[in-house]
């Protein structure tokens, strides 16, 4: 279930995470919203501009542009230092989380701003971060693996 070797296993992960991913963006969409930072004459940028129209179209989110050129200081306050990056945050709270710096795919955009989204609500740890709820109690499930990796004591 957790590294499926066949086309149809493989298929069925990707359908699951897939699934998972989308209905936790459609949920917290009013919770959450993108910071795209950008500038002029920046041709990455527009790429992650026509990626991020995608995304918005697709889960309806808030993407709010901010030229770091029109808007200095915000970007400083954030710690931007490259465009395009891309920043989530939570409604009223001063957090942040960095979703990319230079442009992501939007499958990239989707999988990192769904894991911030359950990291920042707090459904999961840090070292869970790379899982999805289908996964847990499996072999990536690293709070399921404790019990079978081998301490020093437990190697000699």
């Amino acid at each position: 279930k957790d590294a499926p070797t066949n086309t149809p296993g493989n298929l069925s992960k990707i359908n699951s995470s897939n699934n998972e991913r989308l209905q936790t963006l459609k949920d917290n969409r009013d919770e959450y919203a993108l910071v795209y930072f950008w500038q002029l004459n920046c041709p990455y940028c527009d790429d992650q501009k026509n990626i991020l129209k995608w995304f918005q179209g697709r889960t309806d989110w808030t993407v709010k542009p901010v030229n770091i050129r029109e808007n200095p200081a915000l970007a400083a306050k954030i710690g931007v230092v490259t465009t395009p990056t891309l920043i989530l945050i939570k409604r009223g709270q001063t957090d942040h989380f960095p979703v990319g710096a230079g442009v992501i795919s939007a499958d990239e955009v989707e999988d990192k701003v769904y894991r911030a989204i359950r990291l920042m609500n707090s459904e999961i740890a840090p070292d869970e971060y790379g899982i999805y709820d289908f996964q847990r109690g499996g072999g990536f499930d690293v709070k399921s693996r404790k019990d079978w990796v081998k301490t020093p004591e437990k190697r000699r």
